[in-house]
């Protein structure tokens, strides 16, 4: 507990995962119903089950580890210490996976 709060990594999950579904809504890509999550513990949900399998293929393709649940939605929860230049490598990839 002492190195979480000594790190400010409970603030750091907050404000990643907030970065990190703002940048998702922004994209505004018709196939995703939804971009939610608390602190570093995110979801994105498609409009349909085959749209989340192939982006998860592509992530995976891509070096972003991440798991699909309920068919169409998928889970993204990277590591409380993540810094912005590597969140904005994983958006990146996100983006880059969704064509």
């Amino acid at each position: 507990i002492n190195i979480i709060e000594d790190e400010g990594l409970v603030k750091n999950a907050y404000n990643q995962g907030k970065y990190f579904r703002k940048s998702v809504k922004d994209l505004q890509f018709p196939t995703i119903k939804d971009c939610r999550g608390k602190g570093l513990l995110n979801a994105i949900e498609f409009h349909r089950g085959e749209a989340a399998d192939k982006f998860v293929n592509n992530l995976i393709s891509n070096g972003v580890l991440v798991k699909s649940t309920h068919k169409n939605t998928i889970r993204l929860s990277p590591p409380l210490t993540i810094k912005r230049k590597e969140m904005d490598i994983v958006l990146d990839k996100i983006h880059l996976s969704l064509y």
